[in-house]
C-alpha cells in the first residue's frame, strides 16, 4: 500500500484493514477498498450520473466511494 502525506508518499507493507484498525475513526474514514482519507481533508460529496458517491478533497482531487462504504458517506453528508 502507498501512504500519501502532502507531496510525499511511502510504500508500506500492511493491509488496508490493518491500517484502518490502527487509525482513529473520528479522524479518518474509509471511502473505498483502496482509499482511507482524513475526514477534515474532505470538502464535500457529490453523486455522479449513475448515482455513485464522489468525495471532493481539499487538493481538488475526487475520490470515488465504494458501494460498501456508501453508508458512512451518507451519514457524513447528513442524509
Amino acid at each position: 500500500m502507498r501512504l500519501h502525506v502532502g507531496r510525499r508518499s511511502w510504500l508500506i507493507h500492511h493491509s488496508m484493514a490493518a491500517l484502518e484498525e490502527g487509525l482513529n475513526p473520528e479522524l479518518f474514514v474509509r471511502l473505498h477498498r483502496s482509499a482511507i482519507v482524513r475526514r477534515d481533508f474532505i470538502t464535500g460529496f457529490t453523486r455522479n450520473a449513475s448515482g455513485r458517491w464522489i468525495a471532493r478533497l481539499a487538493d481538488g482531487e475526487e475520490q470515488p466511494v465504494g458501494r460498501l462504504y456508501a453508508d458512512r458517506v451518507r451519514s457524513m453528508a447528513g442524509r
